[in-house]
């Protein structure tokens, strides 16, 4: 489950990086 939140949490972090902001 922990493993699951940090995979979404770092696409989180490269999305905003890129400039992408999305609202799920």
């Amino acid at each position: 489950m922990e493993q699951l939140f940090n995979s979404l949490s770092e696409k989180l972090i490269n999305s905003l990086e890129s400039g992408e902001h999305l609202k799920v």
